[in-house]
This record gives structure tokens, C-alpha cells and sequence, in this order.
């Protein structure tokens, strides 16, 4: 079997910006799927009518046009949800606790990436059992080339290989995977995922909104699992170089 996993970002991975919560959202379709393709055309050419009652403020002081999240109002977004939840994909994210996980957060941003990036892709597939690993032939990634806190796909492609091919001793995948990078001006699989990562990126940092509650996230995980949603407690100790070389064996 193949599948195309779409995925997008919301949020800031660095633990300085004030937020709590980053998120990489996705949208999981098998290949040859095009429903969503013709779904998005048709709210692109619906909002793209109603400008004025769909883009929010900010947007339209700066002169902003593309159909994302950030770009519409609540009204845009009803609209866009309602519409999403009839699509027969399905939506995944992962939604990362930075307060939670400042190891991790220390290093490079790249690193750190991939390393989500592979823990959605364990979770749907192994932990979640979506599909036997074994019997995949292959896992398209796409991406959107703007946003994507990451130096070059290839590196991310390879890290994928080695961790979830090469290197693992049981239930070895047996696809090829393959990173793409895409614009989602113009590509609807990562036009969608923008929707579903900044519908959770606002729920976990603000709380449920005023959009969206009908979409189900099928597959949903939660990074650190045990720490997940905790305050965090201050803690006066460093690491030492010892500590520090055992969490990089683990990105």
C-alpha cells in the first residue's frame, strides 16, 4: 500500500516564543486520492468570492490573499472546517509540550524536527496500527517549502530510512519513503494540513474555539506523553555533560 502524509506546522519550535504548545499537523490520504483536490478548489474560488466577509483584519491591512488560517476570520474558518470534515482522508498532528521537553528543545531545530516528524509517523503506524509497517511499500512526505524549520528534506528522507528501516531490529518498514517539498499556495494536501495544525496549536495554547469542533482528529499524539500538559517545575540543577550526551542518543 502507499500513502502521502501532508504536514504542516503551527507555532514556534524554539522554547522562547511564550508559547507552550507546537504542533505538526498532517493530512493522511492513500495515493491516487484526489478528493481533497477538488474540495479545496472549490473553497479557495468560495472565499476568494466573499473576501471581505472571510479574511480577517490583519490580513487585509497587509494585503494578504492566500487562503491559510492565519489569513481568516472565525467566520472564514466555519467555513473551511465545515467544509474539511466531509473530506474521507484523515487528520493527524502531533502536539508537542516545550515546557516539558527542554532537553530535546536544546537541540538543532532540525534535528528536533525530524525527530517529530518520525514519532507521528510511529504513532500512526505502529502504536495506532493504521497499517503494517512491514507491508507498506511506500510513505510520501510533503511538506510546505515556506514554513518548515528545516535545512533540506534530504536530510530529513535519510534520518527516516535509517531510523525506521536500517537501524530497527523488529517491525522494520519495508517502504521507501520520500520527501517532497510543495507551496501550499498551490498544493491542497498542505493547504489542509495548515488547517489542521493551526486548529490545534489554538486549541492546546487557548482552549477550545470558535471553529472547527466538528473536525476529529483521528490520530493525535501527544509529545511528551508522560509530562504532557504538567506545569513544570523549576529546577535549579544543570545538566551535566554525562546527562546531556544520553538525550542525544535518543533524537
Amino acid at each position: 500500500m502507499r500513502y502521502t502524509l501532508f504536514i504542516d506546522e503551527s507555532g514556534g519550535i524554539s522554547p522562547n516564543n511564550r508559547q507552550k504548545y507546537f504542533v505538526i499537523g498532517g493530512y493522511l490520504i492513500q495515493n491516487g486520492n484526489l478528493n481533497h483536490t477538488y474540495k479545496m478548489k472549490k473553497i479557495i474560488k468560495k472565499i476568494n468570492e466573499n473576501k471581505e466577509a472571510y479574511f480577517n483584519r490583519k490580513a487585509k491591512i497587509e494585503g494578504k490573499d492566500e487562503v491559510k488560517f492565519s489569513n481568516l476570520n472565525i467566520d472564514g474558518k466555519n467555513f473551511v472546517y465545515n467544509k474539511l470534515k466531509e473530506l474521507d482522508g484523515i487528520f493527524v498532528a502531533i502536539v508537542v509540550d516545550k515546557d516539558n521537553c527542554t532537553d530535546l528543545t536544546k537541540h538543532k531545530s532540525n534535528d528536533y524536527y525530524n525527530y517529530l516528524v518520525r514519532l507521528l509517523i510511529e504513532y500512526i503506524f505502529d502504536i495506532r496500527k493504521f497499517y503494517d509497517p512491514g507491508k507498506l511499500i511506500e510513505i510520501k512526505l510533503i511538506y510546505d517549502n515556506r514554513s518548515m524549520k528545516i535545512e533540506a528534506n534530504n536530510d530529513l528522507q535519510t534520518y527516516l530510512i535509517r531510523n525506521l528501516k536500517i537501524e530497527r531490529v523488529c517491525n522494520k518498514y519495508s517502504c521507501n519513503f520520500n520527501v517532497k517539498e510543495a507551496d501550499s499556495k498551490v498544493n491542497y494536501g498542505v493547504m489542509i494540513s495548515d488547517f489542521i495544525a493551526g486548529l490545534c496549536w489554538a486549541r492546546y495554547n487557548y482552549g477550545i474555539q470558535k471553529y472547527g469542533n466538528d473536525i476529529n482528529i483521528k490520530y493525535l499524539s501527544k509529545f511528551p506523553y508522560r509530562e504532557f500538559g504538567k506545569i513544570k517545575k523549576k529546577n535549579t540543577q544543570k545538566n551535566t555533560g554525562k546527562n546531556k550526551e544520553k538525550i542525544l542518543t535518543n533524537v
